[in-house]
């Protein structure tokens, strides 16, 4: 992977990571709550207002924050976000209507959930990692990061999608709650996923990876 052994700081991805959060917060409740609207009651209008939001801070942060691929230019790292993001968005749709999602009802949300959880899992990948298939497949499909770069995008990503999945579960219980419908309970999973596994990256990057990164300075 094209700048994998940069010594990044761990406060700096931290900071990224807060605006990434907040941008999160931005779009599933503050914007939504300003025009009175929830996931619940407007699954489509709170997806449609996350989206965009999210979308245009996973790419501009990790094409210009700390974890970027410091080879390229900025307008390569955009682009080949981007072309993840839309890659994604679409391998999601697809694994979700195999997994039940209706086809045809509801596919406009459907879409719109494919873009928000590959915001959170692919494109930060695509922007840092470019098409370097040997650390995709040692991130995704193995899952060995080798360094505090790498365990960022690697556990963000796998939280996300694990969040998403787990919150499926409750959709087919007969409790009878409003909220157990398409999607809005994998939203909930994923957005929940991925902020449980930024906290469980910074904790695996202070043990794991900050003796090694003082020890590079002595």
């Amino acid at each position: 992977m094209a700048d994998v052994e940069r010594t990044i700081s761990l406060h700096a991805v931290a900071v990224q990571h807060i605006v990434l959060v907040a941008s999160l917060g931005a779009g599933c409740w503050a914007v939504p709550r300003a025009y009175g609207i929830t996931l619940v009651g407007s699954p489509t209008h709170v997806l449609l207002t996350i989206v965009p939001i999210l979308s245009a801070v996973t790419l501009l942060t990790y094409s210009l924050g700390p974890m970027r691929d410091t080879t390229t230019w900025v307008a390569t790292r955009l682009a080949r976000g981007a072309l993840g993001l839309v890659a994604g968005a679409v391998l999601f749709h697809v694994l979700a209507v195999l997994y039940g999602a209706p086809l045809i009802d509801k596919a406009l949300n459907t879409h719109l959930w494919g873009w928000m959880v590959s915001c959170l899992a692919v494109a930060p990948s695509a922007c840092v990692l470019g098409g370097d298939g040997d650390s995709w497949r040692r991130l995704y499909a193995r899952a060995s990061p080798s360094g505090f770069k790498e365990a960022a995008l690697c556990i963000p990503a796998h939280g996300a999608v694990l969040g998403a999945w787990m919150g499926a579960w409750p959709i087919p219980l007969d409790w009878e709650r409003p909220w157990q419908v398409w999607p809005i309970t994998c939203t909930v999973g994923a957005v929940l996923g991925y902020i449980a596994a930024l906290g469980v990256t910074h904790v695996v990057g202070w043990w794991m990876y900050t003796p090694k990164l003082k020890q590079k300075h002595l």
